[in-house]
């Protein structure tokens, strides 16, 4: 989700930000590897799809227990346990189109 705030809403020591900030959730369980890769990625993208300085995108993880998270009516699986949730769910996850 994308949120255009008015210009004017945002200032750093009494001038008007020129920032954007990305904030994205990621579960809880990633190694540093991953989370540098996602976090250069979104950056990255940002600034390939609107032409703004890398240097002025400040992107951050929220990282979230996958117990606090559901999608397409299903609470998420912990880390590492991916592949035991898709089989117990696998009729779901058809009837939703995200598996074969």
């Amino acid at each position: 989700m994308f949120i255009e705030y008015d210009p004017t809403a945002y200032f750093t020591g009494g001038r008007r930000a020129t920032v954007s900030s990305i904030i994205a959730a990621i579960r809880a369980g990633f190694d540093d590897a991953v989370r540098s890769e996602l976090l250069t990625r979104l950056c990255d993208s940002w600034s390939s799809i609107t032409g703004q300085d890398r240097r002025r995108v400040t992107v951050s993880l929220d990282e979230v227990d996958a117990a606090s998270r559901m999608e397409g009516g299903m609470i998420l699986p912990s880390f590492a346990d991916e592949a035991i949730w898709a089989r117990a769910h696998a009729h779901e996850l058809a009837e939703l189109g995200w598996r074969d």
